[in-house]
């Protein structure tokens, strides 16, 4: 009897492509497609506000598609366009992507900005998957106008941003409720040092921040060096979270923080220093 053997190396060959063929029948569509053709794809989104307003003759439209998965790093821009806009909306967008650059553990969703002479005007607040459509529909995308005045918020109110005492009531989601007889977590705005400061949970804070129209940027923050045994469970979070902000709005009493993923990371309540 005839007795002959595969060469070693085509084995190992031929096992490598089974297991590649495995894994590509485990994927998602978007990265099945990536894995078999290098051509680009494209996302279309239709985008509008309900302000009866017209924009600057510079106003540009940037809609970028952004990996938002890690909730405590910046997003991951996949893909980003900007236009100069020259109508009224709704604007319909698209864009182009490499579907190499997803993958199964990613969170996609298209962020928009409306920008003139550098000035934020118009931006999305909610979160707004790119993938939810599943008839290849254009993603519907509202945005929010932004306040030029830097003692307003996003809504008209009589509720300033700074200088005002603001208690948190909510935490990535979360309701949070003071235990007896203990102090609130709250911060302030002063407009005149240009300081954050308040309660944390066990320590006291305070750093810079600076306001464009309602984007703001913090300096690190410094706290006192008390130790407490629940600031894994408030402290930490509340501190590592507040840093991640970008954004602020204002709905009556009602201050929102929100992160550059359009997420509301924080509610805080106007509310009187004890």
């Amino acid at each position: 009897m005839f007795n002959w053997k595969l060469p070693t190396v085509l084995v190992s060959a031929m096992m490598l492509l089974g297991c590649a063929q495995l894994e590509q029948t485990s994927q998602t569509p978007e990265i099945q497609a990536a894995a078999v053709s290098s051509e680009p794809a494209s996302v279309s989104a239709e985008i509008w506000y309900r302000e009866r307003m017209l924009l600057p003759e510079n106003a540009q439209l940037t809609l970028t598609l952004a990996d938002v998965a890690l909730a405590d790093a910046p997003a991951k821009i996949i893909a980003s366009k900007t236009m100069t806009l020259t109508n009224t909306p709704p604007w319909i967008v698209d864009l182009n992507y490499d579907p190499a650059a997803l993958t199964e553990q990613g969170r996609y969703v298209l962020q928009a900005r409306i920008e003139a002479n550098g000035v934020l005007m118009f931006i999305n607040t909610t979160s707004t998957p790119v993938f939810a459509e599943q008839d290849n529909k254009a993603v519907n995308i509202m945005l929010s106008k932004v306040a030029t005045d830097r003692k307003a918020a996003l809504f008209n109110t009589d509720v300033n941003f700074e200088n005002t005492y603001w208690k948190l009531i909510e935490l990535n989601g979360t309701p949070v409720v003071t235990k007896e007889n203990a102090r609130e977590i709250n911060m302030t705005f002063n407009s005149e040092e240009q300081t954050a400061h308040g309660f944390s949970g066990c320590n006291g804070f305070s750093g810079g921040y600076q306001l464009n129209g309602n984007q703001i940027t913090f300096s690190p923050f410094m706290s006192t060096m008390m130790a407490c045994p629940d600031m894994d469970e408030t402290e930490i979070p509340f501190l590592k979270t507040l840093a991640g902000t970008e954004l602020y709005q204002i709905n009556g009493e009602t201050l929102s923080l929100v992160d550059a993923q359009s997420r509301v990371i924080m509610r805080f309540k106007a509310a009187v220093k004890d």
